[in-house]
């Protein structure tokens, strides 16, 4: 199992490196939009393990995502999480002004521009990449202590949120 997470890991960064991003084999959009939406649906299973990660990293994409792009950027981020669950997707669609834009329409839409929104934040984080790299600095990775670390106290990986936040979150 080990051996195969490696192999993905590895897999996702030279396609973020390369801006080259693609869904994992067998996690394919489903011809009708809103079927992406089911439960048991690979795309959504996708979109909430991104939004899972996003969420746990959401500091440092805050810190050093430029003012200017900060809009853009939450346009794509928006595109990659729709379909990381339903409520999700209905409070976007409930934001639309646009009285001719339908849920399936709004769906359909989300799917045809997914692959530029995946593209457009692999640059986003290459870039942030690059500005930690000029800094000398890394980019926030989870430490690994031998001790306990207690639920409530700082994260070892120095983020400053409590550790059942932040690294924690990960392992339980």
């Amino acid at each position: 199992v080990t051996g195969a997470l490696m192999s993905l890991y590895n897999e996702m960064t030279r396609q973020v490196k390369e801006v080259d991003v693609k869904l994992p084999p067998g996690c394919q959009f489903h011809d009708d939009a809103l079927a992406n939406l089911e439960t048991d649906a690979a795309v959504r299973q996708w979109a909430s393990g991104f939004k899972d990660a996003y969420v746990w990293l959401e500091e440092m994409w805050s810190d050093y995502t430029p003012e200017e792009i900060r809009e853009e950027f939450g346009y794509q981020l928006t595109v990659l999480c729709f379909f990381s669950n339903r409520k999700i997707a209905d409070g976007l669609f409930e934001e639309v002004q646009n009285k001719e834009v339908t849920f399936e329409s709004m769906a359909e839409n989300m799917q045809r521009i997914f692959p530029d929104a995946m593209r457009s934040f692999a640059l986003l984080g290459n870039s942030i990449q690059q500005v930690l790299l000029q800094r000398g600095q890394s980019p926030q990775q989870p430490s690994v202590q031998g001790e306990k670390v207690g639920r409530n106290e700082p994260c070892t990986c120095g983020s400053g949120k409590k550790y059942k936040k932040c690294c924690g979150r990960v392992l339980h």
